[in-house]
């Protein structure tokens, strides 16, 4: 493997502000199936394991497995229709990414949103080419905080667990990280109800376009850090 530095970006929540999207199909399917909406709100919190985990929060403990697996496939299919409407990139996502490209940084996402999906949205965000790699929900592979993923996309750019850091907002993605081997980095304001200094994260910081500067400042090329915050 090669010594390049890979910088890993979760999708929802981090990359992408994609909650409306998110909530407006799955209150369409919600009530489609005779339940109450769930809202913005709900669905944010629920927002990050992947769509079958999004599904089964909303059913609630115990939900039948049959009707999840119809509501999943609802969802799903609703979703793939209509995935970017409101959907928009987060502040100085662009700059970020130009930033670390312009550094020499490989560039991947990790997602535990269906890989199709994470491609779609992407693509009509227009930011697609500046990836290396995608790697989201596919089947047979275990989805963050598993490492899984992670590994995939480090293979995938040819770079070392050492020298990647992933870029989230979540329990689950710092928990991705550290099972990897890799730096956590958590981006604050993302959907999660948990503070983002208290996820366990390497840094922290206030946005998408801190992150350049805080790994420059960090010299990150595979260091492990103790957690700080910027």
């Amino acid at each position: 493997m090669s010594g390049r530095t890979a910088i890993l970006f979760d999708l929802d929540g981090t990359l992408v502000d994609s909650v409306g999207d998110i909530a407006r199909v799955l209150d369409r399917v919600l009530l489609a199936s005779g339940r109450e909406a769930a809202g913005v709100d709900k669905t944010r919190s629920w927002v990050g394991g992947g769509a079958r985990q999004l599904v089964e929060r909303a059913l609630g403990m115990g939900a039948d497995a049959s009707a999840v697996d119809r509501l999943y496939r609802a969802f799903l299919e609703a979703y793939e229709a209509e995935p970017v409407v409101d959907t928009v990139l987060f502040p100085g996502a662009l700059s970020c990414l130009d930033e670390l490209a312009a550094q020499g940084c490989a560039l991947g996402v990790v997602t535990n949103k269906p890989e199709a999906l994470a491609v779609t949205v992407l693509e009509r965000l227009g930011i697609m080419p500046i990836f290396g790699i995608v790697v989201g929900g596919r089947d047979g592979v275990p989805v963050k905080p598993a490492p899984d993923m992670m590994r995939i996309a480090i293979r995938g750019l040819d770079c070392r667990p050492a020298g990647t850091a992933l870029v989230g907002d979540s329990k689950a993605d710092v928990g991705a990280a550290r099972a990897a081997g890799c730096l956590a980095v958590v981006v604050r304001g993302g959907y999660t109800n948990i503070p983002a200094e208290n996820l366990g994260a390497d840094l922290v910081v206030d946005g998408l376009g801190a992150v350049p500067g805080a790994l420059h400042r960090l010299h990150f090329r595979g260091s492990r850090p103790e957690a700080v915050s910027r």
